[in-house]
């Protein structure tokens, strides 16, 4: 919700065109962050549960002193190569803000998939609230004040160029202090273990969730990235504030998925399906109840929703409105690739958001080009459908759970005899 309100404040601020240059940025830091974590922050969640149940904490400091080396040093590499791929896209005369606030975004990309990493341990350690405290509420909150700080200072000073170097500075505080708070969490007879190494396992598990991960955020941030590639700013602008609005249905099931995380791991690691099955239904359906209602004011009331950024945003109205759309069937499947990671499926994980992907992607570059932001709009709500219908037929058919609002309707029998 911070990001939210901050967002409507950016985008009354910048206009369409700053802010589509400053969600552009954004789009391509989450997208090259999620590529330079190489899938270990699904991994440290799974493997801190089970380790630290099994008090197996050489194996833990071997696994955060790992990642954290390999990570690192990948997300310099793609620093520089994101650099010099976005002066190839957006190095003309009239793209140089675009250019030059993506050149700042990157600056952050090690800090940023560090931080992955870090709230991923502590999630690990079944400490979720503590986990999202720094990524998710210190971090837009004091994103926030300095960005009205430096309003209310120099209020004709502030160019998306500006904000993001902004971010920047945010990232690095929200690092030091989720450092400090997982060094409070770890017990301290951990250190008293040598780290332990199972490098090659790691990676073989680690690579598979990079692919479940990169194809989940390529799928929500493409259509940004190829929008302001072809239509340019503004159009990557208006159709961010839709985003950003078709989001908020599904914040309930992201409050939801970050709690479950370490529990899906631990209770099927102890074989416990049926319970597994009653707390996959019962949170399902509470998203989805809770959805809906946001779901009919944004299909009934969308342009007067989108005025909130501003005028000019009232243009995405239809793309709304189609995103909300995809969204429902999204709640009505539930945490579908979410229990396929957690449980060692993470390749039939990866399939189904790799092929989702690329459907989105060929849908984009086909639709984009003519129907411009609406065209993203379905692109996004179509491969969505695509891969939460075929993820929740291999959650039934992998691991016997229903993972739908439907819950254990006409399953029960199964589960038991299983």
């Amino acid at each position: 919700l911070l990001i939210f309100f901050t967002s409507v404040f950016l985008a009354r601020l910048l206009g369409t065109s700053g802010f589509g240059a400053y969600s552009n940025a954004r789009a391509w830091l989450r997208l090259m962050s999620v590529v330079a974590a190489l899938g270990f922050p699904g991994l440290l969640v799974r493997q801190t549960a089970i380790y630290s149940g099994d008090d197996s904490w050489g194996l833990v400091r071997g696994l955060v002193r790992f990642s954290r080396g390999v990570v690192l040093l990948n997300s310099l590499i793609l620093a520089v190569c994101g650099g010099f791929l976005g002066w190839l896209l957006f190095g003309g005369n009239e793209e140089l803000t675009t250019l030059h606030t993506l050149w700042i975004a990157l600056l952050a990309l090690p800090v940023v998939a560090l931080m992955l990493l870090q709230d991923a341990t502590i999630s690990g350690f079944r400490r979720v609230v503590v986990g999202q405290l720094a990524g998710t509420l210190v971090r837009p909150m004091l994103f926030f004040g300095l960005v009205a700080g430096v309003y209310l200072l120099w209020r004709e000073e502030l160019t998306a160029p500006r904000v993001m170097f902004l971010q920047v500075a945010t990232v690095l505080v929200t690092l030091a202090m989720g450092t400090y708070w997982l060094h409070r969490i770890v017990p301290r007879k951990a250190c008293n273990y040598a780290p332990q190494y199972e490098a090659r396992d790691w990676l073989l598990t680690a690579l598979p969730m990079l692919f479940v991960s990169g194809m989940y955020v390529l799928t929500n941030r493409s259509g940004i990235v190829i929008l302001a590639a072809i239509k340019g700013s503004e159009a990557a602008g208006i159709y961010k504030a839709a985003v950003r609005g078709a989001e908020l249905m599904i914040f309930p099931m992201f409050a939801i998925n970050k709690a479950f995380e370490p529990l899906v791991a631990h209770l099927y690691a102890k074989g416990e399906k049926l319970r597994l099955q009653r707390v996959v239904t019962r949170w399902t359906r509470a998203g989805f109840v809770i959805a809906v209602p946001l779901a009919v004011g944004l299909l009934g009331w969308g342009d007067k929703f989108l005025s909130i950024f501003g005028v000019d945003f009232v243009k995405g109205h239809w793309a709304l409105s189609i995103l909300v759309l995809g969204r429902i069937l999204n709640m009505a499947m539930g945490m579908v690739a979410l229990l396929l990671n957690m449980t060692g499926h993470e390749r039939q994980s990866a399939l189904g958001l790799g092929l989702g992907a690329l459907l989105n992607v060929l849908l984009c570059g086909l639709l984009i080009p003519h129907f411009g932001i609406a065209g993203a709009a379905a692109a996004d709500s179509i491969s969505t459908a695509f891969w939460n219908v075929l993820l929740g037929y291999l959650v039934f058919k992998r691991m016997g759970i229903n993972p739908t609002i439907t819950g254990r309707l006409g399953f029960g029998k199964r589960l038991k005899t299983k």
